[in-house]
């Protein structure tokens, strides 16, 4: 015979000597699952059995407290601590009556463990566990492969791994339906005896179903439906499971009796939590009017297909297997001689749970698990009949289970390829030429997918044809289970401990920022130094005197994390009082109360594309290789081209505490000129200056510091926005430079030049992101290009912004150009481009947009002033003695309200006042009461025309004058001036941008 004679003769005998109950009789021909190949040792499965499990287990315990607690973890944690210690709720609030076996089992384990993060997340994470666990007592209905299909399923399924990772009744609602999945379908198995047993855990199963919240009867009904139909597509001459498992409930001795005593001992144990509360009984009815409203009447912003994308991004593994599951059933003769869980039941429930889910009018996120469970159930069936009938044997004692490693490496050929065309399509990267992706395409397929699938057809010739399909379909299936189990772990893995708190996550909607922790780890550190030696009964330690109000807008997180202040309170701004600090959504009033501002990142908002996702867009990204990278990204990374800013809270603190919070000093006024430092109203390296439409707000960029600090007119410190309270607004710092330039807009919106980050950010008046013009942390560099045209709409390094109407002018320093944006961040276009002539620059820096309409441009490197139409048309150049040969080209430019153009030139340390009408410098500032100025940069004028100006080398912020109307007069027009010669190409600065 031949080898492959030989190899085929061989896996019939191994699958002869297979134990029954790991296999059933086949018969010819069918499809590629019709025919059990099984594992030849039994050791085998139970050791892959006890690894996943430990699997499961590690990701469901490991880490529970990596994120700060969401808004409704927040709340059911804080109702649990309440229930467990007997605190009141605030506000005259009471416990919920619903979801109560959840509550009871979360404030069992604070009982247990302490109150925490971890131990909030604790009780969630062991009903996962157990959710899991209940699948080995599907073991009599499934043979081990199966088992092990569904065990894989359920240990890496990122939905039920993240519900059990958060503290949601939802888990619940999932342990308790399946228990009750188990109990019914062993009732139909089970001896008479034992069906009364099983009988009363159904019972109790719905009981504690009910008691977990109104999205129970959801999944219920979808199991209600499953159940009829499969039983009414069970045949008699099949060894049906369900059938039998109604039937046995209903008519076996005390059966039916057992389910309602069940139902009702759980019911009444749960919703009178314990009997210490028997009124909250009526939350069985109040679970039943939610329900209808969460159906029917409630709001949602969350859209119709999010459990359809869920599914298809989260839980692919499962759609693929539950695909197999469905089309390619066991049929008669060809199945193990014992009930088994049927295909028809699981795919049944999930379409309705799919269907009712989406359209209940108080749909969420966090109800996707009652949508997934089925769908994970049937998927983990699919992959065990894979298990059953990939031939193991053959796979790994021959040379055919190469097979697989080069159906493997196709694939990651093929992947290779996409990603070539992909990247060749990416606009942020050097794109390739024709030429150049042919010959790496062609190096891809003659070096990888050629000889692979020679070596496939090679092999696949040695099969005997009546094997040769079911053996190769069996390996191919294999392929796609080890590539998307692959992508299912790593997304479980990141949604677990990486990405859930980043804004980025389908499943993942409103979570807490980092900066709830630094907020309030930042306030206990505080409390515990400011009230060390001032105890009391309610706070035995003094670690926690400071007083907290919260606006009720932003109760939660933040009244679990503050459980232990005594004295913590939510309450409007008319309630503030004497409290030491204020957490509102917004900073309104708590300035004009004496409190210092501060922000900080909360909840992370939803990004528009979850909003509203599209089919076509997902269609569109498939199949056109354009779009191809930016796909493979978001599967991969979750990278969004619209993600949202989160939504910041602001924190009012007394004086006594903001100087505490800073110890070298502060709060300091804006003109107190205290040196370098970090405090409170403190510079080092400030630049830009700008001040709000009425004059009533000055922001200073304080570069060095990496922050804007924001001051009254009078120059009292209001407060700080950077990356302390919003990781997005950390100012980039890089060649002992900050942020460069910053303006305000006639809306109040603040534009800051965020140089080294390569991005302008624009703010609005609470310091809120509003948008972002350009990549943050990509930048652009042209290579001193004379053509301003290159990649446009990103930066190498902008440092002044002008703002004229719907028009936002950018110098973007490093590629020697300005570029102009709508205010919605759309490009416009850009002129410049490296050079000395008329409608070039070397390094602009400062830009203003003048009461004429034009366009002034501080061309720094040619020592230039350089005057343009909005469209680009150089008008004229004018040279600024101040400016030639500079060190610092940081030269920044501001109009008078009678039209003069104050410029700085730090180089020699004065403030020039430069006349349009007449071009000629009429009055320079050099210094202001006794000081002299050393490195002058950002300059602004007050609506009252007061100029004021940042001063790096004294890292400070100077008043020139009150009116400089009144210190330098207009003066009459004179002769049109006549345009510079072009100059020689100065030396660049070191470390441009």
């Amino acid at each position: 015979m031949t080898d492959a004679e030989n190899q085929a003769q061989g896996l019939r005998a191994s699958r002869d000597r297979v134990p029954p109950m790991l296999d059933g009789e086949t018969t010819p021909g069918g499809t590629i699952l019709d025919h059990p190949v099984t594992l030849t040792a039994l050791s085998s499965w139970t050791a892959l059995l006890v690894t996943v499990l430990i699997g499961g287990v590690v990701l469901r315990v490991a880490r529970l407290d990596v994120y700060a607690l969401a808004l409704p973890e927040a709340r059911w944690a804080y109702n649990a601590y309440a229930l467990f210690t007997g605190q009141p709720l605030p506000n005259g609030e009471v416990l919920p009556t619903t979801a109560p076996f959840f509550l009871l089992l979360e404030a069992f384990a604070f009982f247990l463990f302490g109150v925490t993060d971890a131990s909030a997340r604790l009780a969630p994470a062991i009903l996962g566990i157990g959710t899991l666990a209940l699948i080995f007592a599907l073991r009599p209905l499934l043979t081990l492969p199966r088992l092990l299909g569904v065990v894989v399923l359920a240990a890496l399924s990122p939905t039920l791994v993240f519900a059990s990772r958060t503290a949601d009744p939802g888990i619940a609602v999932a342990f308790s339906t399946m228990l009750l999945v188990v109990a019914l379908l062993r009732a139909g198995i089970a001896s008479p005896s034992a069906v009364v047993g099983w009988s009363a855990l159904a019972g109790a199963a719905v009981g504690a179903a009910l008691a977990s919240g109104p999205t129970s009867i959801t999944a219920l009904v979808a199991i209600a439906v499953g159940l009829v139909v499969a039983a009414s597509t069970e045949s008699d001459d099949e060894v049906a499971c369900v059938r039998p498992a109604l039937r046995s409930i209903r008519h076996a001795p005390g059966g039916l009796a057992a389910f309602v005593a069940g139902l009702i001992v759980s019911i009444v144990v749960l919703f009178t939590r314990l009997f210490t509360q028997l009124d909250a009984f009526a939350g069985l009815w109040q679970t039943v009017a939610d329900w209808g409203r969460l159906m029917a009447t409630q709001t949602t912003t969350t859209p119709v297909q999010l459990f359809f994308f869920v599914v298809l991004l989260y839980e692919i593994l499962a759609v693929a297997f539950g695909l197999v599951a469905v089309l390619a059933p066991d049929r008669p003769g060809n199945r193990s001689k014992r009930p088994t869980v049927p295909a028809s039941f699981l795919a049944t429930w999930f379409v309705v749970a799919l269907i009712l889910q989406s359209f209940a009018s108080g749909r969420s996120p966090l109800q996707a698990l009652i949508v997934t469970l089925p769908l994970m159930l049937l998927g983990g069936l699919g992959l065990g009949m894979l298990f059953e009938r990939v031939p193991w044997a053959l796979v790994g004692r021959t040379v055919f289970g190469l097979i697989p490693l080069a159906v493997i490496g196709i694939a990651m050929g093929l992947i290779a390829i996409g990603m070539l065309f992909a990247r060749a399509n990416d606009p942020l990267r050097q794109t390739a030429s024709t030429s150049e992706l042919l010959i790496q395409v062609a190096f891809v397929l003659l070096l990888v997918i050629l000889p692979l699938g020679y070596l496939i057809v090679e092999l696949a010739a040695r099969l005997r044809p009546p094997h040769r399909g079911r053996i190769l379909g069996g390996m191919a299936l294999l392929v796609l289970a080890v590539v998307l189990g692959a992508y299912t772990l790593r997304t479980s893995t990141v949604l677990a401990f990486v990405s859930a708190d980043e804004g980025n996550e389908l499943l993942a909607q409103r979570q807490s920022t980092e900066g709830v922790r630094a907020f309030v780890d930042q306030t206990i550190r505080l409390s515990r130094d400011a009230s060390l030696s001032e105890t009391s009964a309610e706070d035995a330690t003094g670690s926690f005197g400071v007083s907290i109000a919260l606006a009720p807008e932003v109760q939660w997180p933040y009244l679990w994390y503050f459980r232990e202040f005594p004295g913590v309170d939510v309450i409007g701004p008319a309630g503030w009082g004497e409290a030491d600090i204020v957490v509102a959504n917004t900073e309104a009033g708590m300035a004009e109360t004496g409190y210092v501002v501060d922000t900080f990142t909360s909840i992370n908002r939803v990004p528009s594309s979850y909003q509203a996702p599209d089919v076509g867009t997902v269609f569109a990204t498939v199949v056109s290789p354009g779009r191809w990278y930016s796909g493979i990204r978001y599967l991969l990374f979750r990278d969004l081209e619209n993600q949202a800013d989160p939504e910041t809270i602001a924190v009012g603190r007394n004086v006594q505490l903001a100087t505490q919070l800073n110890p070298n000093a502060g709060p300091f006024d804006l003109f107190e000129q205290t040196g370098a430092g970090t405090g409170l109203g403190q510079f080092t390296g400030p630049t830009g200056v700008a001040a709000s439409p009425d004059g009533n707000t000055i922001y200073v960029i304080d570069g060095g510091n990496q922050r804007i600090e924001r001051f009254d007119r009078g120059g009292t410190f209001v407060g700080i926005w950077g990356g302390t309270g919003d990781p997005n607004l950390t100012l980039g710092f890089n060649f002992d430079q900050g942020a460069s330039g910053i303006t305000v807009d006639a809306n109040g919106l603040i534009y800051v030049a965020d140089t080294w980050t390569h991005r302008v950010v624009v703010l609005d008046e609470s310091g809120r992101i509003v948008r972002e013009l350009g990549q943050p942390g990509v930048p652009s560099d042209l290579q001193d290009s004379p053509d301003p045209g290159g990649a446009p709409g990103l930066f190498f390094g902008p440092r002044g912004v002008a703002v004229a109407g719907p028009e936002v002018y950018v110098t973007d320093t490093g590629n020697e150009r300005v570029q102009v944006f709508a205010t919605d961040g759309t490009f416009l276009r850009g002129f410049g481009g490296y050079g000395t002539g008329p409608g070039q620059f070397i390094e602009p820096t400062g830009i203003e947009i003048g009461p004429d309409g034009n366009v002034y441009v501080a061309d720094s490197g040619n020592g230039r002033l350089s005057v343009f139409a909005k469209d680009g048309t150089p008008l004229t150049q004018i040279a600024i003695p101040s400016w030639a040969q500079q060190e610092r080209r940081l030269n920044y430019l501001a109009f008078a309200p009678n039209g003069l153009l104050v410029m700085t030139a730090p180089t020699v340390g004065a403030v020039d006042v430069f006349d349009p009408a007449t071009s000629q410098i009429t009055f320079s500032f050099e210094g202001t009461e006794g000081v002299s100025l050393t490195a002058p940069t950002g300059v602004d004028i007050l609506p009252d025309g007061a100029v004021i100006v940042a001063d790096d080398g004294h890292d400070a912020v100077f008043s020139l004058t009150d009116d400089l109307s009144e210190t330098v007069p207009s003066l009459p027009p004179a002769s049109p001036p006549v345009a510079t010669p072009v100059l020689a190409t100065p030396q660049a600065t070191p470390g441009r941008g």
